[in-house]
């Protein structure tokens, strides 16, 4: 009798040990990393190379939104001369400043489903906004001229994010911007042509 006693008493001493064991506490599991912040290079036919800073975050198991801002600047200047008819040589200059600021917002939808997240193929649309400030001055017109303008671009991606470690990404990327043909028509409509684009960012989750 003494013996079964002591059995039983034996029997549920262990039974938080095996329930330790088998039922583990997820309440200090690390969080997943749902944030990334990204430095990298959009190339485009129509915008040329710019350098981006962009932040994604996740909306759901399948879904983010990226928000990333571009910047260029650029001056330069002209001269010729002109011989004229009595020998006298006349020269000219001009001065052109151009800047552009580029925002897009962007949402992405990967595919994958046992990834870890912003990782993966993924497809995105977008859109985005460039605000451009030119001013030319010249000899002829030393007061200059200035000209601004703002253009709205949908964009189309096609891209994957491949995990570097547990913190570092890379961003790479394929698709089509959406753009406004340059001048005007005969019948006042300006169609949109499609220019191929790419890129990529190294990033940071977290």
């Amino acid at each position: 009798m003494r013996k079964s006693a002591v059995a039983l008493l034996f029997c549920f001493g262990t039974l938080p040990v095996v329930a330790g064991t088998t039922q583990p506490d997820t309440t200090t599991a690390r969080p997943g990393r749902h944030h990334s912040l990204k430095l990298g290079l959009h190339s485009s036919n129509y915008a040329g190379t710019l350098p981006t800073l962009g932040y994604e975050w996740t909306l759901g198991r399948h879904l983010s939104l990226q928000t990333s801002a571009s910047y260029y600047g650029s001056t330069w200047r002209n001269s010729y001369s002109l011989v004229n008819d009595d020998n006298t040589v006349t020269s000219f200059s001009s001065s052109h400043r151009e800047r552009r600021v580029t925002g897009q917002v962007q949402a992405r939808y990967y595919f994958q489903r046992h990834t870890p997240a912003l990782v993966g193929w993924y497809a995105g649309l977008g859109l985005s906004t460039t605000y451009t400030y030119a001013f030319l001055s010249s000899d002829t017109q030393p007061a200059g001229t200035t000209t601004q303008s703002l253009m709205l671009q949908p964009q189309l991606r096609l891209g994957r994010q491949w995990a570097l470690g547990q913190r570092f990404l890379l961003d790479t990327y394929v698709g089509l911007d959406m753009n406004k043909t340059p001048g005007q028509l005969s019948s006042g409509r300006r169609p949109w042509i499609a220019t191929p684009a790419a890129g990529f960012q190294l990033g940071y989750r977290f």
